[in-house]
């Protein structure tokens, strides 16, 4: 045989074996995710369904609207299946979410079924009244489970029970239950909360299907009375509003208990201890926690003027629930403290764990009021340039001109100079 026809068959062989590598060997598997969503939507006979129900929409009296609202989800349904699976895959939603909305779509495609042979078997019935009932079940059926992209009931939910909570006479805490109703495990924070309330627990996670208690307790500020608005918030954007009714009694709670702790301390040279406080603090209900009844302690000792007295409890607090003496309330009631104290370091440090542990949401109040109160300190020490870079800072002149009131508590409590904090907001601002 000729070289060149040799050369030639070569050449052939090659090209061959090159096409067999490249086209066959090395082709791409079909999408398995294409495949399941295909396999899906042919289940259904979308345009037979749709043409049908458009002809019998008078007689079950169905409106234009549904009629195209059902073809849409029906016609992207395939799509929508392919995407939640690719989703899945690349990690964008958990497996869990994913098998929510697969059982939702295949919820959906079962409706449709019946959707479909209900109106072919209707066609010809002069009174489709016994049927009638079916297919608009099955219709309000696909319209709700495709709400959210097929999502219904598959997402983080947090429900807040009770979602009003009342503050009477000596009650110094209530509790509210987080409950999450979705199929994703969530992380809460309690947001907005006033300056005279505290949360225990005031963030943390909760598990699908489970449940938190978070106690809500009085803190040694004043408080409004009338109605109270504070949040529950999670990583995914959900917000539920709680609201704290107090009356005139509980507002000037800590100003009462003060009272009796002096009494009882009347005549001894060393003043009211904190024991005595502990003493005040166990008549009253519902504080059963060594951590909490330090912490109550520490406020009524604060508002007697006994401020290394309320030191000592504070420091007992972080000894019995360190996590409940980190939360950002309690760094802020602890920077004011060693403030008047004249511990200005130590004040700025607790002011500075009080912004870390906020919730770290836009325009969160502890964030805010802290970043106020570090600017007071520094003023305090004569840091007028450290103090601006604060009062800089987006919300905290409108926190500081907003919350004259509960700064003028501090003021006749603490000693803390918040007219010049007041004065250089407004200089800050451009408003003198």
């Amino acid at each position: 045989m000729a070289s060149w026809v040799k050369a030639l068959a070569a050449v052939v062989v090659l090209a061959i074996v090159a096409y067999v590598v490249v086209v066959v060997i090395d082709k791409d598997p079909p999408d398995d995710c294409v495949v399941l969503a295909k396999e899906k939507s042919a289940a259904v006979n979308v345009d037979a369904t749709v043409a049908d129900l458009k002809l019998l929409q008078t007689k079950i009296g169905v409106s234009s609207g549904t009629v195209q609202e059902i073809d849409a989800i029906l016609k992207d349904y395939g799509f929508k299946y392919e995407t939640a699976c690719k989703d899945s895959r690349t990690g964008k939603i958990s497996n869990a979410e994913y098998n929510c909305r697969r059982d939702n779509m295949d919820r959906t495609l079962s409706a449709a079924r019946t959707l479909g042979l209900t109106l072919a078997e209707i066609k010809n019935l002069q009174d489709p009244t016994a049927q009638k009932e079916v297919i608009l079940g099955n219709i309000e059926i696909i319209k709700k489970l495709a709400e959210a992209d097929f999502s219904a009931g598959c997402g983080a939910t947090v429900a807040v029970t009770p979602d009003r909570v009342t503050f009477r006479g000596s009650i110094p805490e209530r509790t509210i239950t987080l409950v999450n109703g979705g199929n994703r495990d969530l992380t809460y924070h309690v947001t907005d909360l006033p300056e005279a309330f505290v949360a225990r627990l005031q963030s943390g996670d909760v598990r699908r299907g489970d449940t938190v208690v978070v106690a809500i307790m009085r803190a040694p500020f004043r408080a409004a009375t009338g109605e109270i608005v504070f949040h529950i918030r999670d990583n995914f954007g959900n917000k539920a509003p709680v609201r704290i009714d107090i009356d005139a009694e509980n507002a000037s709670l800590y100003g009462q208990l003060a009272h009796e702790v002096t009494t009882r301390a009347a005549g001894r040279a060393e003043g009211a201890t904190v024991d005595d406080a502990l003493a005040v603090v166990g008549d009253l209900p519902e504080v059963t926690s060594a951590a909490a009844k330090h912490f109550i302690a520490a406020g009524v000792l604060m508002e007697a003027g006994r401020f290394a007295e309320a030191d000592k409890a504070l420091t007992a607090l972080s000894t019995a629930d360190r996590e409940f003496y980190g939360s950002a309330s309690i760094q802020m009631t602890a920077g004011l403290l060693s403030y008047r104290l004249n511990q200005y370091d130590a004040a700025l440090k607790h002011f500075d764990a009080a912004r870390s542990t906020s919730s770290q949401q836009d325009g969160d109040r502890a964030e805010l009021v802290s970043k106020s109160l570090t600017a007071s300190v520094l003023l305090a020490q004569g840091k007028q340039e450290a103090a601006d870079v604060y009062l800089k800072q987006p919300g905290v002149v409108s926190t500081i001109l907003h919350e004259q009131t509960f700064l003028e508590s501090l003021k006749d409590k603490l000693g803390l100079n918040t007219t010049v904090l007041v004065q250089r907001a407004m200089e800050t601002s451009g408003k003198m």
